[in-house]
């Protein structure tokens, strides 16, 4: 390539690929001032579902997540009413990532291989499961790729929170700007009670945290509005559907870090 492009001055070259750590490492190898690395992340759900020209959700045009927390349990339901059309592609999605070839594939049995061969096994060797343990342990890593994505080319820090004297509080997705302190947690399953000691608890009662923003991921589409727990920060229950649809469409939208 480096010969291609020294010697045929008319000729411009796209490198394509998941091994990103070659490419880049031989970039900056033989490639300096010849290259120029675009990063490109899985495809969110909401991309998931223009690939698929699905019938999408009306959403209001300034609607944000942010703003959620102010809506009424009657407009918090209508709004959730209307991803329900979603749910079974949202389950899809979930079994077999984000890549473009596996979205459009007919055989779902072959895109659950493909993608346990090509990704899975190769970078954290484990098979794709569809219990519930392991669909929550998919909709945490869905929700941390699609916050990094979201927040890209912004100041923010991503990250998570884990207590040191006690590695049972933790909280999945922290993200921290310089005025905004967002958390994440999430809870895919039927029951997502918690406790008064959980950590997101805690750190939106402490008014040293500096939390801003705090979601509890669900599960059901019926599980939203706000936790029960009185604290200074209000955690807003809303479904993984709806939050990581909602985080896709703004970043689509060129709304990025703009929770």
């Amino acid at each position: 390539m480096k010969v291609i492009y020294d010697s045929r001055k008319d000729i411009r070259l796209i490198a394509t690929g998941s091994a990103s750590p070659v490419l880049e490492k031989g970039s900056a190898d033989s490639g300096t001032g010849r290259w120029s690395v675009l990063k490109i992340p899985t495809m969110s759900f909401y991309e998931y579902c223009r690939l698929l020209e699905l019938d999408l959700p009306i959403l209001p045009n300034d609607l944000r997540l942010s703003k959620l927390k102010g809506f009424s349990l009657a407009q918090f339901g209508d709004l959730m009413d209307k991803f329900t059309p979603l749910q079974n592609h949202f389950n899809r999605y979930l079994t077999i990532g984000g890549f473009p070839e596996l979205v459009l594939s007919d055989d779902d049995t072959y895109a659950q291989r493909m993608l346990r061969e090509d990704v899975v096994d190769k970078v954290i060797k484990r098979d794709v499961l569809s219990d519930e343990r392991e669909l929550g342990a998919m909709v945490e890593t869905t929700v941390y790729k699609h916050m990094v994505s979201f927040y890209h080319d912004s100041p923010a820090q991503l990250g998570y929170f884990r207590k040191a004297k006690n590695n049972q509080k933790e909280v999945d997705v922290v993200v921290e700007l310089p005025r905004q302190k967002t958390l994440c947690e999430v809870k895919y399953r039927n029951n997502s009670h918690i406790a008064a000691t959980d950590a997101i608890v805690e750190l939106c009662q402490d008014e040293k945290a500096k939390v801003t923003n705090a979601f509890l991921i669900t599960k059901r589409l019926d599980d939203f509005g706000i936790a029960r727990h009185e604290t200074r920060i209000p955690i807003l229950r809303i479904p993984a559907i709806a939050f990581l649809y909602m985080l896709g469409k703004a970043e689509a939208e060129g709304q990025n870090g703009k929770l």
